[in-house]
């Protein structure tokens, strides 16, 4: 058998135990109304909760259950409180109308009736429910939240658009359903109802909480849920209010993401923010703020100037007062370095920096800024101004390159030394002070063990610039960046000059008569031993002549020391001055000379030379 089509027709049921006067009035109003007809009390009852028609027409007279205890009962129930009540009766008694009314009916009607009255009071009725209806509806449709009204039995009496929207139903379709079928998932149902005996038990006014909930097509989307319990003729529901947060916990996240990363920036930068309002005196800190301190938020929840003061350094507050002021005084930005006492007593160096807000009016209404731990950057730029003022400062010669061998720095010393200017030595090489005293050879082992151990050091001619040359000791490193790679190389190196010179008086004291500049008997023996060496190699003789000054005391002694020195020096000249053996003089002792003779074929060959010592005068 085919269905019947479903009509679309208003309904309104007929309550009546005669059948006849059913079928009348479904006869009046066909075309215009779905008549549903119930013969008795309870049989109305129970259709009218089936069917939720929009008009019940009620007879007052009936077995078992009248129209008055009826209409009480329809007031009862959720699904019908509202429902416009008709009664139709042969009573006519003012009284029996007073307690149609009161029972809750909306209208009576005497029969026999006038059809024409009976269709006006019909439509009247309807009419007013249909535009209550559309008022309520209209209203609960423009909420930006999805409504739902429910009776203690989780049955829908009521929804309004959008609800309907976000479970891709029809709005009427919904209406007289369980909303355990429309959100089709128990768990999910038990938490939603959870709340509700609470609520239609009067224990509670209502219940707030956020849920995820699933579109039509699977989407969650966060929701905050506001249920209300309600009690309409005697009947307890609740009414509830979902809004759409998504967005908002959306911007939420994003905030608290942007809380997080700027707590976190701050943490790394070792910086905390700060606002102050001048009219309370209260500071808000963020959490870095108080770390920097070494508090917490719990220690020091709202603090005014003089607990902020408390961390100062007791001699820094007049300056942090005048500078703060001032920038308050001219709405200008603060700008200042001050010391910060931890609450374990140790003492950073901060930076501050803040602004003053006026937000509209003449004089600052807060300021707002950041503190900075600057500590570490102190204690660089402290370390930083003593290696600056250490390299300044050296006696030696301090030159740095970068990996390419280009000067990029030299300090004092090296002008001092080399007499090349910083202007002139940046940008060249030390090749600048290169001399031809060493070979390739030594430059490329130079190089080699530089480039393999980074280290090399070694004394080394290099070329002033006037072009004189001088020894220095070279100590040079080579230096690599975090990843390893070479990045510059560092030369020191201390001028020899002086010391060479030391050198060569000390020698020459050790070796020499001070009196005569001749050797003395070390370098004279030294001579000797090489000279016999020598004469042995080529079966050679060597001989040792000693002159004597026999009248050496006599002058001493009569005409002064002074007198003596003179005389043996100018002895030891024509000495010198008796060819070719001038470089084998020396003085033995106080009164003796000595003479020392290589390379000779026989002792004849002394002859001449003792002749000539014999000659001097």
């Amino acid at each position: 058998m085919a269905e019947q089509p479903t009509s679309t027709l208003p309904k309104v049921l007929v309550i009546d135990d005669e059948p006849n006067n059913c079928h009348i009035v479904a006869e009046i109003l066909a075309g215009d109304y779905e008549v549903l007809a119930a013969h008795g009390g309870e049989a109305g009852l129970r259709l009218a909760a089936e069917q939720r028609p929009g008009l019940i027409m009620l007879d007052v007279m009936m077995p078992g259950m009248d129209g008055y205890a009826v209409c009480r009962q329809l007031r009862q129930h959720a699904a019908t409180s509202t429902t416009p009540v008709l009664f139709i009766s042969a009573l006519s008694q003012t009284d029996d109308k007073l307690t149609a009314y009161q029972a809750g009916g909306d209208d009576f009607l005497t029969k026999p009736f006038n059809i024409r009255e009976l269709r006006a009071k019909v439509n009247a009725l309807m009419q007013r429910q249909a535009a209550h209806s559309m008022q309520v509806q209209q209203l609960v449709d423009l909420m930006p939240h999805g409504i739902c009204l429910r009776d203690a039995n989780g049955t829908l009496l009521l929804v309004n658009q959008r609800f309907a929207d976000f479970y891709g139903q029809d709005k009427q379709a919904l209406l007289g359903r369980s909303i355990d079928e429309v959100v089709r998932d128990n768990a999910l149902v038990d938490r939603l109802r959870a709340q509700d005996p609470r609520i239609l038990q009067g224990n509670a006014r209502s219940a707030v909480f956020e849920e995820p909930l699933a579109d039509a097509n699977g989407t969650l989307h966060d929701m905050h849920i506001t249920k209300t319990g309600y009690t309409l003729a005697g009947h307890a529901g609740v009414l509830t209010v979902a809004t759409d947060i998504s967005a908002q916990k959306q911007v939420e996240q994003a905030l608290n993401l942007q809380q997080a990363q700027l707590a976190e920036a701050e943490r790394l930068a070792g910086i905390g923010s700060w606002e102050w309002d001048l009219a309370s005196d209260r500071f808000q800190c963020s959490d870095n703020f108080y770390r920097l301190l070494g508090l917490t938020r719990a220690q020091l929840p709202a603090p005014d100037w003089q607990t902020i003061s408390h961390y100062f350094l007791p001699e820094e507050i007049p300056r942090i007062r005048a500078q703060l002021d001032a920038a308050l005084h001219r709405n200008d930005i603060l700008d200042l370095e001050q010391s910060m006492v931890r609450s374990d007593g140790h003492v950073i160096q901060v930076h501050v920096k803040a602004e003053a807000v006026t937000e509209g009016s003449e004089r600052p209404r807060r300021m707002r800024g950041t503190m900075q731990d600057i500590s570490e950057r102190t204690r660089q730029e402290t370390r930083q101004r003593l290696t600056a003022q250490m390299f300044e400062q050296m006696a030696d010669m301090v030159v740095m390159t970068d990996a390419n061998t280009t000067i990029i720095a030299v300090n004092a010393a090296f002008s001092r030394i080399s007499g090349y200017s910083r202007e002139e030595a940046l940008g060249q090489t030390p090749a600048l002070l290169r001399s031809e005293h060493h070979d390739d050879a030594f430059y490329r082992a130079f190089w080699r063990q530089l480039n393999e151990q980074g280290h090399w050091q070694g004394e080394i001619w290099n070329r002033r610039k006037n072009g004189s040359l001088y020894p220095a000791w070279l100590s040079v490193s080579a230096l690599t960046d975090a990843q390893g790679a070479l990045s510059h190389y560092v030369s020191v190196s201390r001028d020899l000059s002086g010391e060479k010179a030391a050198e060569e008086r000390l020698y020459y004291l050790a070796n020499h008569d001070i009196q005569t500049g001749l050797p003395n008997r070390s370098l004279l023996s030294h001579e000797l031993a090489d000279a016999i060496k020598l004469s042995q190699k080529n079966a050679a003789m060597v001989a040792l002549i000693a002159v004597r000054l026999n009248d050496f005391d006599l002058i001493n002694d009569s005409l002064g020391h002074l007198q003596g020195d003179a005389y043996i020096a100018e002895v030891a000249t024509r000495l010198r001055a008796l060819a070719p053996w001038h470089n084998g003089v020396g003085r033995i002792d106080t009164h003796t000379l000595g003479i020392v003779l290589p390379q000779l074929s026989s002792l004849k060959e002394t002859l001449p030379v003792v002749q000539q010592i014999l000659a001097l005068n």
